[in-house]
Parts: C-alpha cells; structure tokens; sequence
C-alpha cells in the first residue's frame, strides 16, 4: 500500500508543474503578438521606427531570451525524463523532434526566401532611375515658380518707378490702381523703420497687412531687395496649395541719393507686393517636393528597412519556430497520453492495483485498448480473488495437515528424488533427539547423529527398487545408536526403530520419499518383560516342585551309602551330593528371584519422606546419619549424600521403594569396587526437586554400561556381573513403573553410571523445612 501511496503521489505532482508552464505559454504568446503587432504598427513609418527602435530591439531580445529559456526548460525536462528511462520519454521526444521539424523546416525556408527577397527587392527599388524623374520635375517646378517671381518682380519695379519722388499721399492715392492695373493681389509700402505709408490688396476681408518677417528685414538691410516664393505656415503642415506665394520686396527710388546709396536708412521707402501661386502649381510643385522628400529619405534609411524587415522575419521565425516546439509538445503529449496512462495503470497493476482506467470518449485504437486493459485488469483481479481463495485453502490445508504431523508420535521425513529432506515433523526430532530443522533443503547424512538412520532409509529404498516387491512400500526394523547432550553430558544409547517408506507419485510421475517410522524400544522391552514375566511363572512352577525332592534323595543317599563305601568312595559321595544340594539350593534361589519378579504383591500406598527412607538404607551400607559420613571399617564404600530440604513427601510403597534402593545401592558398590579399590569406590546418592516432581539419583565411579547393554540394561538376565540373573534393574523399573515414576540410566562423562527416578505423585508439594528438619531428627 505505501508503494501505491507513492506511485500516486507522483503521478498527480506534475498537474501544478503543467498548469504554471500553460500559463507562462499564454503570458509569452500574449507578449509576442503585442510586440508583433506594435513592430508592424513601428514599420509603417521609418520615423516612428528610428523613434521605437531600441524599444523594439530590447523587447525582442527579452521575448527571445523567455521563448529560449523557455524551450531549454522543456528540452532539459524531457532529456531527465529519457535519462530516468520515464515510460513514453522516448516517444515523446520523437513526435516533438518530428513535429518541429515540420514545422522549422518551411519556416526556415520561407525565411531565406523572404530576406532574399526582401533585399533584391529593396535594391531595385533604387535601382530605376526615380530620383532623376523627381528631380527633373522638381526642377520643372522651379522654373515656372521662378517665371512667375521674374513677372512679378518686373511689375513690382515699375510700380516702384511710378511711386518715385512721390509724398505719401500721393502714394497712398495712387497705390490700388497700379496694383490693380498690374495684377497684383496685394502691395504696400512702408519704411525702413517698418511704418506703413500705404497697403492695397484684393482681399476685402483683409483690414490690417503682413508686414515683411524679420528675416526679410535683416536681408533688406544687407541687399537691395527681396524676391522669393514663401509659405505663409513655415512648417508646411497647412494646405501648401493656398498658403504658397510671392514674396517681392524693392526700393522707391527717391531724390535724397545719399541715402539710398548707403542702404536702408531710417526714411527709405519700400514697396513690397505679395501675389499667390496659382494652385493647381503649387499643389504639383509641392507634391514633387514632398515626393523627392520621401524618395530621399528612404534611400537615406535603405540600410534601416533591411533591418526592419529583416528583424520582422526573424521574429516571425522565431515566433513560428516556439509555436511549432510548443505544438510539438503538446501534440506529442496529446497522443502519447493515453501510452502514459495505460503504461500507469500497468505500473498499477504491478503493484497490485487492479483499478480500471478512465477510458477515452473517442472510438479509436487507443480507446479501445483502454477497454481491454481494464478488461484485462478485471480478469487479472477475479484471478487474484481466486488464488487467495486457493492460497488460503492451501495454507489451511497445510495447517491442518501440519497439525497432524506436529501431534503425531510417529516421525515423517518426506526426500526429494535427491533424497534432501523437504519436510518433517516434531516426532522425527523427539525420537531421534536431533535438531533436524536445519536439514531442511539437505541430505540427512548432513546432520550430525543422523548418518546412520539416512544410511538405512538409502538401503531399503535401494533394495525394494532391486528386488521389485508387489507392494508400493517397504517396512524394516533395525537399531541404531544416537547420543544426547544432557546437562552437559553425552549420552550414546540404541533405539530400536521399525520404519515403512514409499515414493510419492503425482500424475503418475515420482515425486520424492516418504518414511515414517516409530520409537519400538519400549513395546520391544515391555514384550520381553511379559515374556520373562511368563517363563518366570513357569520356571516356579515346573522347576522348583521337583527340587525339594532332589535335595532330599542327594541327602538321603549320602547319610544311607556313607559308611558302607571306602574312605576314598565315600568323600566323592559326600562332595558330589554336596554339589548337588547346593546347585539345588541356587536353583531354589533363582526360582525364588523370577517369582518375586513375576509376581509382585500389590503395593501399600502411604506417604513416604524419601530422604528418611533413603536414610534407612544408607545406614545399612556404613553411612552414618549424624556425621554424614560412612564408617571407616576397611568393609564400607565411601558414600556422599546430597539431600535436598524442603522436599515433599512422596505417594509410595516403603517395603518396595526399600528394596529398590537397597538394589540400586548394591549395584553401584559392586560397580565401584569392581573397578577401583575399597578406598577409591565412591557413590553419590542425591535428591532434589525437579519441577514439581522429586529425582532420586545414585551414580558411581564404576566402569559404566556398554553401550549394547544400556539399550536392554532393564531387560531381565541382562547384567554385567559374572553371578546373577540380571533381574535387580528389571524389578526396579517395574516398581517404579507401578508408582508411576519413570527410570532413566547413563553414563558419566567422567565416567562410571547414573541412575536417576524421577518420583511424579506427591503427598503434599509445600511441605515445608520444619517438617523435612523433624524428620531427619526422628531418624
């Protein structure tokens, strides 16, 4: 689920990362068409764009620099996501590679052409002979503005010649009808102070003259005169067509010679007349002026319209270059979308979401392999639900089935066909007493103490192969030895084991070895007590009826035949009757020990402090109880006592708990003399609590026990003494059997033998120290 968790995460944190780039692509496209569209408005005028020159280069190179950064930011997004091996990188960067290319491929094209284009059309532009043309026409006008100035200045003299030697009056009086007899839309004559002396002019409306500029007076005061064809708005804006005339400004020559000599003096009279230009030649001659104006002006500003246009086209590349990138991306991601969300929803199905997709409304292929993924996916999740169902069924099964194996006492060991263990259970381990768990997925001969049970198993799989039975399975019984650590000690004993193994078979195919097999050593040894318990009986029966009779005739003829024999006859009578009675008499004791041990007289149960009875015994084999010590007479084995306090009394037969450890007892100083000397033998008598039971223990330095006789040490007639019926062990354990304890015997590590009963029914559990403390006294 936190896998999921995370995959989700990251499949919704590019949404903010796409709508903050959508929204910077709109802000660039915005600033592009503004700048675009106030670049064409600036092209419209080589003025305006001189004006708006830097401002349109500084907002083209930040737009160029955004689209640029712009596009690097992209390009470097999707080389991270190829370099991260993102499902559809690929893809996507070769539709946008396609896609731009389609796109810059033309417009780079178009752009070439168009800036040739652009250059050999601007340089033909100049190329014809059109200033010539303008020229020649502005020169044409000149020429019949300057007729018309030749004209009026004539007349303008001969007004003045009449207007000689005349007073003010005069002049005044005569001034209108030699401007009308002339032509003349307007004359005055003034001073050279500027006071006007007398003004005529066709214009009713007109009250007040323009006096002469002070241009034309500072020239009058350098020349003679003035002629020239002026504009009445200097700047030109007005109407040229109306406001164009000729300005003629001459002297009245006057008697005073002096002064006329000598300039404008402050009393010189002028005569000025103004007469407008015909319009139809004064809007001709302006437009040539102002056509020769243009004309010059874009030849002055060629190599600025190359710029211009050229800085046009380069913009609308560049422009068309980023709307070709963005189409490309976007149409990439467009189609290469409903990939990424599939190739998610396989992401998903990996980690085991099996959530269908959203499916597209469009009918085409990607829609319909929408419909089968989550087809897909549903199918992929009754699938899943089935084999939980199954895995769940399975994982009961083997539960229950390992139930069965763990709580059964047999031991089961499945093989492979390489004979490696791949299963066992809890009873495998308790009857051979191995750690079998790390044999798992190994030969058993790996396991130390289990090299002899593999051999076996090997050997009756070898020879039920061989010798081809009718049956599918084999069944032996062998004996093999195992050794057991036990506070600190190994123990080796021998386990009689009966095993029944079969190969397993699945679709008539093999498929590994079963065996199981169980601990028969003590339905083995309780047969063998039942056997020796029968012949017991019969040997009381059959045996020991005649004996009395034989005793008794051996008797009988030795007292009878005596002193009729010889000296030499008689002795060997005597010896040999004396034989035969004592041999009876060890027939009669033999008898008498199977008898006790087929027939034990039931017991009385009482409770027992087991350390006073124990302390009873002892006394007989030289311990002392007040010293703790045994008696140094050359004849006692040196005994050392280890009783536990506060140990509860027991549930028991004294008589017979008394004959068991005067057995025990006797057995460990026969063992402990046998092997060392008087002062060397030593035996150990211990009782202590041992979880909620009590433990007798008494061990020697003895020899020990072979191993072949530990496995039947129980068993009757099995002894290592050179006299005796071997039944001492075997009456301990049925007694102790019959007061429901258990027996238990080993070697030391140190050597010599242990023999330890574990006593389960107790009198009362909390007993405490007073009461054990008050026995010991008693005793």
């Amino acid at each position: 689920m936190e896998k999921l968790h995370v995959f989700n995460l990251r499949r919704r944190l590019p949404a903010l990362i796409r709508w903050g780039l959508r929204a910077t692509l709109a802000i660039a496209a915005t600033s592009a068409l503004a700048l675009l569209g106030l670049l064409v408005w600036s092209t419209g005028n080589a003025s305006r764009y001189a004006q708006q020159y830097d401002v349109l280069l500084l907002l083209n190179g930040i737009l160029a620099v955004a689209l640029v950064s712009w596009v690097l930011i992209l390009t470097v997004r999707l080389l991270r996501q190829i370099r991260r091996h993102t499902f559809g990188a690929r893809l996507t960067a070769r539709f946008a590679l396609f896609f731009t290319l389609i796109g810059i491929l033309p417009g780079a094209l178009i752009y070439v052409l168009s800036v040739q284009f652009m250059s050999r059309s601007i340089e033909s532009w100049f190329n014809v002979r059109v200033d010539s043309a303008l020229e020649a026409g502005l020169n044409l006008g000149r020429a019949a503005l300057d007729t018309q100035q030749a004209e009026l200045e004539a007349r303008a003299h001969l007004i003045a010649a009449r207007l000689g030697n005349l007073n003010e009056a005069e002049i005044t009086l005569l001034i209108t009808p030699l401007r009308e007899n002339n032509n003349i839309a307007e004359a005055m004559v003034f001073t050279g102070t500027g006071r006007l002396i007398a003004f005529s002019s066709s214009a009713y409306g007109q009250l007040l003259p323009d006096m002469p500029p002070t241009n034309v007076m500072n020239q009058l005061r350098i020349s003679q005169g003035y002629a020239a064809a002026e504009a009445d708005t200097p700047t030109g804006a007005a109407d040229l067509a109306n406001d164009l005339h000729i300005r003629i400004v001459t002297p009245i020559n006057t008697t005073d010679r002096f002064s006329s000599t000598l300039g404008v003096s402050t009393d010189s009279r002028w005569l000025q007349v103004v007469q407008p230009v015909p319009e139809r030649i004064a809007h001709n001659a302006n437009q040539v002026q102002q056509g020769f104006r243009d004309y010059q002006e874009l030849a002055l500003s060629r190599l600025g319209l190359r710029k211009l246009y050229g800085i046009t086209l380069t913009l609308a590349l560049i422009l068309a270059v980023f709307a070709a990138i963005v189409a490309a991306l976007a149409v990439s991601k467009r189609l290469v979308r409903p990939l990424l969300t599939l190739a998610s929803g396989t992401q998903a199905v990996g980690v085991g979401d099996y959530r269908a997709l959203p499916e597209p409304p469009a009918k085409d292929e990607i829609g319909q392999l929408t419909r089968s993924f989550n087809a897909m996916t549903r199918q992929l999740e009754d699938a899943r639900q089935m084999v939980d169902r199954n895995r769940r069924q399975l994982e009961q099964s083997n539960l229950y089935l390992e139930s069965i194996l763990s709580n059964l006492s047999s031991g089961v060991l499945v093989f492979d066909e390489r004979f490696r263990v791949t299963q066992l259970n809890q009873g495998a381990q308790n009857i051979l007493h191995l750690d079998l768990r790390t044999a798992i997925g190994r030969p058993l001969e790996v396991i130390e103490g289990a090299l002899p049970l593999a051999q076996y198993i090997r050997q009756a799989f070898s020879s039920h192969e061989a010798v081809g039975s009718s049956r599918p399975y084999w069944q032996q019984q062998f004996e093999i030895e195992l050794e057991d650590a036990t506070d600190n000690e190994r123990k080796k004993h021998i386990i009689t084991l009966l095993a029944r193994g079969t190969r397993l078979h699945i679709n008539n195919h093999s498929n590994g070895y079963l065996v199981v097999f169980d601990d028969i050593s003590e339905v083995i040894s309780a047969s063998r007590t039942v056997a020796w318990g029968e012949v017991a009986r019969r040997l009381a029966h059959e045996i020991k009826n005649p004996l009395t009779p034989i005793q008794l005739s051996a008797e009988r003829l030795a007292m009878k035949l005596a002193d009729r024999l010889n000296e030499t006859d008689a002795a060997m009578l005597i010896r040999s009757t004396n034989t035969i009675v004592k041999q009876v008499a060890a027939l009669k004791q033999m008898v008498d020990d199977f008898r006790e041990y087929a027939r034990t007289p039931p017991a009385q149960i009482q409770s027992i402090d087991l350390n006073e009875l124990v302390t009873e015994v002892l006394v007989l084999y030289g311990w002392d109880p007040a010293d703790g010590m045994s008696r140094d007479d050359g004849r006692s084995v040196h005994i050392d006592v280890e009783f536990a306090s506060n140990l509860p009394y027991i549930e028991g037969d004294p008589d017979q708990l008394r004959q068991v450890i005067h057995n025990l007892l006797a057995n460990a100083r026969d063992a402990a003399c046998q092997h060392q000397s008087l002062a060397q033998a030593r035996i150990t008598v211990q009782t202590k609590n041992a979880d909620h039971n009590v433990c007798l223990s008494v061990s020697d330095n003895g020899p020990g026990f072979a191993a072949q006789v530990l496995a039947r040490v129980f068993e009757p007639y099995v002894t290592t003494k050179a006299t005796g019926t071997g039944l001492g062990l075997a009456i301990v354990k049925k007694i102790i059997e019959e007061h429901g304890g258990r027996v238990d015997i080993s070697n030391q590590t140190e050597g010599g033998a242990r023999i330890s009963i574990l006593f389960t029914r107790l009198n009362n559990p909390v007993r405490s120290l007073d009461a054990t403390d008050q026995a010991h006294d008693n005793t």
